[in-house]
């Protein structure tokens, strides 16, 4: 199964709500549409852990731990190691954030999950 092009090259990470009017984005709505296809997206996901952006990788470790939570932290566990970054918008702020320390916060519970769900 070939992942959704505009989903492996995302360039951010958005949590559901973002911007003035505190809506979903382009961006976000990219993530949904593939977590709604269940098992579909479980195979998406796995093959942009390995060749997405920064952003898709989070997504999907994301979308992972929501479909397959097992995986979906050992997901997450492996980005504790990246040394890239992401752009990561939360409501209305924008900043270029560590993938390790995202996916740590995830982890850790301090940024909830249910933050892109």
């Amino acid at each position: 199964m070939e992942p959704e092009p505009d989903f492996a090259g995302l360039e951010a990470l958005h949590t559901r709500a973002t911007g003035f009017g505190l809506q979903r984005s382009e961006t976000y709505q990219c993530f949904r549409d593939v977590l709604e296809l269940k098992d579909e997206a479980v195979s998406i996901f796995r093959e942009v852990l390995n060749s997405g952006t920064p952003a898709a990788r989070l997504y999907s470790a994301i979308g992972l731990c929501k479909l397959v939570p097992d995986e979906g932290k050992e997901a997450l566990q492996a980005l504790t190691s990246s040394t890239s970054q992401v752009l990561y918008w939360h409501g209305c702020f924008e900043t270029m954030e560590p993938v390790c320390e995202i996916a740590e916060k995830l982890l850790s519970k301090e940024m909830p999950m249910k933050l892109f769900w």
